[in-house]
């Protein structure tokens, strides 16, 4: 039994679940799911980011699959930088990615809001509130150039995400709840699914073994699946999206059997 367009959301996966390049991973999981989150970096030694061909051929798989992507946008920026030009290049490198993707009309951008230096924030002596002026700003550089702000999905990671809530209003910008990020960090999933509801765009399901996430969701509570699916099925958005982050086939189908269950 498949899993795709069998849902009242788009249920998809990463990019990297198989060992291979995106178009691989792409034709495995295309009658698999109905979105793929296409995840990408980019440095000053190494980069995936697509080609015109690698391009013209995802919306060829798009549109013969009924498939949709969303863009996980680069994590290693720190739009939130005290440091102007870190800042500023973390910019620069989001409008790369974006306006190199636009082709496939993606229906969301994941974006990471953190600041300097630690992705996650972690062993930094800065907080949230001193990265707010900078996070500020670069949504307005992004918006500026023309992104459209509905796209743009704040991530919840390691901080409280509340800290967002005037940025979010105020550009009118989405929401990716990190259901396993919520977890591991202490933070409750259901009072976050409940109060950014109408503006998540996009979630992501993983779970956690011995304190390492984005492992198969067979390691989330039934409990928390239940309540998830059941929230999502009575307040349905156009397009929202489920990702089941994880990075390996072998979770992909344990990940599978787990939803298999919730058919009818």
């Amino acid at each position: 039994m498949s899993i795709k367009n069998k849902f009242p959301f788009r249920i998809g996966t990463s990019s990297y679940i198989i060992p291979d390049k995106i178009i691989p991973n792409i034709k495995y999981l295309a009658n698999k799911v109905d979105d793929i989150e296409i995840l990408l970096f980019e440095s000053d030694e190494i980069s995936n980011l697509p080609d015109s061909n690698t391009i013209s051929e995802m919306k060829r798989l798009a549109n013969k699959n009924n498939l949709t992507y969303n863009i996980h946008l680069p994590v290693d920026i720190a739009l939130g930088a005290l440091d102007e030009s870190m800042r500023t290049n973390s910019v620069q490198k989001c409008l790369r990615t974006i306006n190199l993707m636009s082709a496939v009309n993606p229906l969301a951008y994941i974006l990471h809001l953190t600041g300097n230096p630690n992705i996650m924030g972690e062993g930094s002596t800065e907080t949230i509130e001193d990265w707010l002026p900078s996070l500020r700003k670069s949504i307005v550089e992004l918006i500026q150039s023309g992104v459209d702000p509905t796209l743009l999905c704040i991530e919840t990671l390691s901080y409280p995400f509340h800290y967002l809530d005037d940025l979010i209003n105020e550009f009118n910008l989405s929401v990716c709840l990190d259901i396993g990020h919520l977890i591991i960090y202490g933070f409750s999933f259901e009072e976050h699914l409940i109060k950014y509801l109408d503006k998540t765009k996009v979630i992501h399901l993983h779970g956690i073994v011995e304190g390492k996430d984005h492992k198969d969701i067979s390691h989330l509570p039934k409990s928390t699946m239940e309540y998830i699916i059941l929230t999502l099925t009575k307040h349905k958005i156009k397009n929202r999206i489920v990702t089941i982050e994880i990075f390996s086939e072998s979770d992909f189908i344990a990940s599978k059997n787990i939803l298999k269950g919730y058919l009818k």
